[in-house]
């Protein structure tokens, strides 16, 4: 097969099969051994590469290229720490997804608990945070793309999602400082500079972040049953360029298996 879409076949029962213990969880070896590791230093490196515009090393366009890959592979490590398979000690698997979330603009536990009711309520509206990205009219969907900007927040914040208070208030003061950070460059005068390391770099990778994983697995968003309300796009194409989540449907039946063994 090519590209097309899959779903669960009628003769199989999804609730019977169990990956095997080889395929669940982050690896126990060395740390040297963990793909998502590895995609953490990349990540830190192409972002570190990206800031370096501000100091003259790289020009624009290359900036805001490094700067949105790097928030694209900071991602799945990001949504990898979120289901606790970074890496299996909690403490160092937390730590590798605050960072690239951050780079987001959301912490690690806003979008962990986001993505969870994302899981526990695909595709019911008003619940899953991720449905936003579908919203119509269609010709406005490169803002809908943008959608979890907002929907995460207005879940976490409106709906009452949030863990703990303190939890609550990470991400308050995160927002705080992220704005009065961005007020600050424009006043004085850095709005170029902020426009090529944060916020283009920012929208193209939500962009694409949200029409790869939350759009495209998710049409034509006709259920809400646990084995058929996402699919999966086999091709080996695809799946270098979405790191594996060309198979959704996958992570969504075992989300213990990290995105290498998909």
């Amino acid at each position: 097969m090519a590209t097309d879409s899959v779903s669960i076949s009628n003769t199989i029962n999804p609730a019977t099969i169990r990956p095997s213990a080889s395929h669940r969880g982050a690896p126990a070896g060395p740390v040297w051994a963990n793909p998502t590791v590895w995609m953490f230093a990349a990540f830190l490196v192409t972002f570190a590469a990206s800031l370096s515009y501000l100091w003259g090393v790289v020009p624009a366009w290359a900036a805001i290229g490094l700067g949105a890959f790097a928030r694209y592979l900071g991602f799945t490590v990001m949504h990898e720490a979120s289901h606790r398979v970074a890496h299996r000690n909690r403490r160092v698997n937390d730590f590798l997804g605050w960072p690239p979330g951050l780079a987001l603009t959301v912490t690690l536990n806003v979008f962990r608990t986001c993505h969870t009711k994302h899981h526990t309520h695909t595709n019911q509206p008003d619940i899953d945070p991720d449905l936003d990205v579908a919203r119509s009219p269609r010709w406005l969907r490169p803002l809908w793309l943008l959608a979890p900007l907002w929907s995460y927040r207005a879940g976490y914040f409106g709906k009452g999602w949030a863990k703990t208070r303190s939890h609550w208030w990470m991400q308050v003061v995160f927002d705080v400082t992220m704005l009065i950070a961005v007020l600050a460059a424009v006043v004085m005068g850095y709005t170029v500079e902020l426009l090529v390391v944060f916020v283009v770099p920012l929208v193209l990778a939500l962009a694409f972040l949200s029409l790869a994983f939350d759009l495209i697995p998710h049409l034509p968003y006709d259920s809400t049953e646990r084995f058929y309300d996402t699919r999966a796009l086999p091709g080996r194409t695809l799946n270098v360029l979405f790191l594996g989540q060309n198979y959704h449907l996958v992570h969504h039946l075992w989300n213990s298996v990290p995105w290498y063994k998909y």
